[in-house]
């Protein structure tokens, strides 16, 4: 493991604890972007579904100044160029009431 190497090599016990974080944080950043990716693509298929094609969505790493990157949700609106970013969070509680909002539908056609 790196840490191991860094310790034997003679690195500082603050250096080796930022490279611990820094090494937690890329976990976490991959972790999220593999439970994004479903959601993005089942996001893509509801708004085309409600003819809402025009919103595309993607996956954006986030580099603040003085932090660890992070996830972000970027929406376009190809029709007016517009760009927001969601956190993933957001873009997770949206797909779930636009699910609602297609199974009432559903639900009303029958």
């Amino acid at each position: 493991e790196e840490l191991e190497r860094m310790k034997k090599e003679g690195h500082s016990a603050a250096t080796i604890e930022t490279k611990r974080q820094a090494m937690e944080a890329w976990k976490a950043i991959d972790e999220t972007m593999m439970e994004m990716v479903p959601v993005l693509s089942r996001m893509n298929d509801m708004c085309k579904k409600v003819g809402r094609e025009m919103l595309k969505f993607k996956l954006s790493l986030q580099q603040p100044k003085s932090d660890h990157p992070f996830v972000k949700v970027q929406v376009t609106n190809t029709e007016t160029s517009t760009v927001v970013f969601l956190d993933p969070f957001e873009l997770t509680a949206s797909m779930n009431v636009l699910a609602d909002q297609i199974l009432a539908l559903k639900t009303n056609e029958d």
